[in-house]
């Protein structure tokens, strides 16, 4: 075994670590060529976290899942604040983007989220839950990676359209008027 590629620590009922995937992600990250800027941000953002902490993490995230440890780390390589946050809430925010994927007509998987937009776990539950109702209620056409990432002031001016479309008086024009209203604060 060469000295770049540390030993995977295994056992039947654990994980095995995640250190020689990120090592392989960084080797084939530079392989690539992307922008320093992104190389920096990364590498400065797994630097400061505390190592153990971020593999305890990265196994929680994968046993909540189920989604196979490489792309776990490829999303990390693409999205390093991944490996920072609390895999319970990133969990409880993936199932949000699964229901929103599923409501605009998608079928698709935790790793198939991961896969594609890795930054749709670290949006706020508020602003995933508003992306749901819209979803839900077909108030979108676009697919659902474009309505979890269209900024809220997108998504404000649409509720606002299709308010003014609605009559006044209508039960779902109430409804609307109310979201906005919790959302957005105004009406």
């Amino acid at each position: 075994m060469s000295a770049a590629t540390p030993p995977m620590a295994s056992s039947p009922s654990r994980c095995p670590s995640p250190a020689p995937l990120l090592i392989a992600a960084t080797a084939q990250s530079a392989q690539s060529r992307p922008p320093t800027s992104e190389v920096v941000h990364g590498a400065l953002t797994l630097l400061y976290l505390d190592g153990k902490k971020v593999m305890a993490k990265l196994a929680r995230f994968v046993e909540l899942l189920e989604i196979p440890m490489p792309q776990v780390v490829e999303a990390i390589r693409r999205m390093p604040t991944l490996a920072g946050r609390d895999p319970d809430k990133l969990a409880r925010r993936m199932r949000i983007c699964i229901r929103i994927a599923r409501a605009v007509g998608a079928t698709v998987s935790a790793a198939d989220v991961i896969r594609q937009c890795p930054s749709a776990v670290t949006y706020s539950k508020a602003r995933l839950l508003i992306r749901y109702v819209i979803a839900r209620r077909g108030w979108s056409t676009t697919g659902w990676v474009k309505l979890i990432v269209t900024s809220d002031a997108d998504i404000r001016i649409a509720m606002l359209r299709r308010l003014d479309a609605l009559p006044p008086d209508s039960a779902e024009a109430q409804r609307l008027a109310t979201l906005i209203e919790r959302r957005f604060g105004e009406k």
